[in-house]
């Protein structure tokens, strides 16, 4: 019995989810905030997406918006895209927050964020 009930603790406790976290910080690890004008930050935002071989879709630059297309990313053939705002925040300061999306489920994985923003800011000036 004490085997039974062991056990079955252990399958349920196994098989718990870990919540993605509260919104604010979700928030923070899909946003960055960059001591470079608009311009320059712009410019390295697309070099970054293009770095790391997502298709460039639509680009709205007076409205600061970016939009992939799909690109792969495992042998399972998911397709991973990307919605770029990028905002001035002063003449010297902008904010870059991106939103991966994995097919069509919004990527809640901290680490598909590092690898993006450790491309912007190597792209950086």
């Amino acid at each position: 019995m004490r085997y039974a009930i062991f056990s079955l603790i252990l399958i349920l406790t196994g098989c718990a989810t870990v919540p993605l976290g509260d919104t604010q910080t979700i928030a923070n690890f899909k946003t960055r905030t960059y001591d470079v004008a608009y311009d320059p930050c712009w410019t390295a935002t697309i070099n970054a997406l293009e770095s790391q071989n997502f298709p460039i879709e639509d680009i709205d630059k007076d409205n600061g918006l970016i939009k992939t297309g799909s690109r792969s990313v495992t042998i399972f053939l998911f397709k991973q895209r990307a919605l770029v705002h990028v905002t001035k925040v002063t003449d010297s300061s902008t904010r870059v927050k991106v939103t991966l999306y994995l097919d069509s489920t919004e990527v809640g994985n901290q680490a598909e964020y590092r690898t993006f923003f450790a491309a912007l800011d190597k792209a950086m000036p």
